[in-house]
């Protein structure tokens, strides 16, 4: 009989989380278009793919799709909004002349962007075949999700990628070519936008790449802009080098942080930092020219040391070993010219050191209370005590 029980309910439950998933699917309809018009028009979409069927009752249901066929021209004439994911066929084309905004982008024909409205992209952008054109002047994309678009862009056109969701996000294929200027900005509450390959912004002409929030992490790929803004945040360096990440120099804010992070030997780039971290692991060599205005944090994660040049001597504001802050004065590791303050954990053995200017060691604090206290312990002294 218990048995019995057992079956029945495990049944009942069952049936009831299948009727659940059943509920949070079965309103997700992929709608076509069948006649050239404007896609903000319901009429102008139908459940079959020849103009047959149901049309939407609005462009708002999660998890619809919008689908433009091949050899369908839709043209907006008014603002469009779609929750869920517009797709444009090969052969299909969206002309934009007005702002969009939807949860996912697909461009596998073509998508025109003849105005200087936005589109929206509440999600990913992708599409292997398809091409976006621009005229020649900048278009602005705003993104949340996934930049992974390695279609075309036209001879000229120029992009302007905004990468603004607040978790992970990865940037990889194609953006512009040819003389139009193009910039990407990363403007991040939180999370970090994550090369998935090799990026050029732009062609031959002008491009711009901007931090003002977040992270950017360029992995072992290699990103490539004429001109680089550095306004706050985090620039992650995965490469053996610098050049191996990035195609330009940067001046780093006070509020920035750079940070090289791999799992083995890497070159620090001699140039100023404001705030540098050496995580990861192996040896992170530090040349002439290098210096930390702000803090310098070594291991934070990981077993990374600073290889400091031999015979250099490397000034940094602050100093943190393995999360701590450490005192001012000379650090290193080297027995030909030691420094004040020797530590094999967290740095080569070099002559190299360096001249750490603030004590950032915590202070610690002690509250007395008032009572009476028992000692108990030994001829040697006390061992514990109590109130």
């Amino acid at each position: 009989m218990m048995n019995k029980r057992l079956k029945t309910g495990t049944k009942t439950f069952i049936l009831a989380m299948l009727l659940v998933l059943s509920g949070s699917f079965c309103y997700a309809t992929t709608y076509y278009t069948s006649v050239n018009g404007a896609p903000e028009t319901l009429a102008n979409w139908w459940t079959g793919t020849t103009g047959t069927g149901s049309h939407p009752a609005n462009f708002t249901t999660a998890g619809d799709n919008f689908i433009i066929q091949t050899g369908d021209v839709m043209t907006q004439v008014a603002t469009w909004t779609v929750t869920g994911t517009v797709q444009i066929n090969s052969g299909g084309t969206l002309a934009r002349v007005v702002a969009i905004t939807c949860g996912n982008l697909i461009i596998n024909g073509t998508m025109s962007n003849a105005n200087s409205t936005s589109c929206t992209v509440n999600g990913n952008v992708t599409g292997t075949t398809g091409t976006i054109t621009t005229g020649g002047t900048a278009r602005a994309f705003n993104v949340t999700g996934n930049w992974t678009f390695s279609g075309t862009v036209t001879a000229n056109s120029s992009i302007t990628l905004t990468l603004n969701g607040t978790g992970a996000q990865t940037l990889s294929g194609s953006f512009t070519t040819g003389t139009a200027t193009s910039n990407l900005t990363i403007n991040k509450a939180s999370g970090t936008v994550t090369l998935g390959s090799n990026f050029t912004i732009g062609g031959s002409g002008s491009s711009s790449f901007t931090l003002t929030a977040g992270t950017f992490d360029a992995a072992t790929y290699l990103l490539t802009a004429t001109t680089p803004t550095f306004t706050t945040g985090t620039l992650l360096v995965g490469g053996a080098t610098w050049s191996a990440n990035y195609s330009f120099a940067v001046t780093e804010p006070s509020t920035g942080i750079i940070e090289y992070y791999a799992l083995g030997a890497q070159t620090v780039k001699a140039v100023a930092y404001s705030n540098l971290i050496l995580s990861g692991s192996g040896a992170k060599s530090i040349q002439t020219g290098t210096s930390v205005t702000g803090n310098l944090s070594i291991s934070p994660t990981g077993t990374a040391t600073a290889s400091i040049g031999a015979g250099l001597n490397i000034a940094a504001g602050s100093l943190t070993l393995g999360g701590y802050g450490k005192n001012s004065g000379t650090w290193g590791y080297g027995a030909a010219n030691p420094p004040l303050n020797q530590n094999q954990t967290y740095f080569a053995n070099t002559t190299g050191y360096l001249t750490v200017t603030n004590d950032t060691r915590l202070t610690p604090t002690v509250t007395p209370t008032v009572g009476t206290y028992t000692y108990s312990g030994s001829a040697q002294g006390p061992i514990a005590a109590t109130n």
